[in-house]
């Protein structure tokens, strides 16, 4: 599924440091809001998380597994 993630000024969320161009897989249970990556399937979401004028960096990208 293809998504919009937002990251601080140094490619970080939720303190978790990522790479371009890198796979992340997350081990553990999901939970909405709780655990797990995220992402928005709606590009104009991502600003509620990571506003414009914070230096935000903003990546598409593809989501696969339990959703």
């Amino acid at each position: 599924m293809k998504a919009y993630k937002g990251f601080d000024k140094n490619m970080q969320c939720n303190g978790f440091q990522y790479e371009e161009g890198k796979t992340y897989e997350h081990d553990g249970e999901v939970k909405v809001c709780q655990s797990g990556f995220h992402a928005c399937t709606n590009p104009l979401d991502v600003l509620t998380y990571y506003p414009a004028y914070n230096d935000s960096i903003y990546r598409e990208v593809e989501c696969e597994g339990d959703i």
